[in-house]
């Protein structure tokens, strides 16, 4: 079985390690907490999960929108999700949810990607 490779963006390296464990089987998942590390360059990967903090994780994902990965962009802050729904080729994830809601909603969108 090949295992997809994964690149989950998240400074505070909480959310990753919960995508790292509820996928490991099927996503070899790298994670990022720093944006000079990651490579916009990196296309071997099928799926960037972004998550977003704060105004400055914002304005990194600004940065790094629309190098040709399908991206997850995951937030706390039901108002950032509001104000990214209107960019085009991205999927949202509300993190604010409880978790099992979380992972079916990831599953879906590996799903919808191929991913799984």
């Amino acid at each position: 079985m090949i295992v997809k490779k994964g690149l989950v963006f998240d400074t505070q390296n909480y959310f990753s390690k919960l995508v790292k464990h509820k996928f490991k089987e099927d996503i070899s998942f790298e994670s990022y907490k720093d944006l000079e590390k990651f490579d916009k360059k990196n296309s071997d990967h099928s799926i960037i999960i972004f998550v977003i903090y704060s105004e400055y994780d914002f304005y990194n994902l600004m940065k790094v929108y629309n190098i040709g990965i399908p991206m997850i962009i995951c937030a706390f802050n039901k108002e950032r999700l509001i104000k990214l729904q209107r960019v085009e080729n991205l999927m949202l994830l509300d993190a604010s949810k409880i978790l099992p809601e979380i992972i079916i909603q990831l599953r879906s969108y590996f799903v919808r990607l191929n991913i799984l």
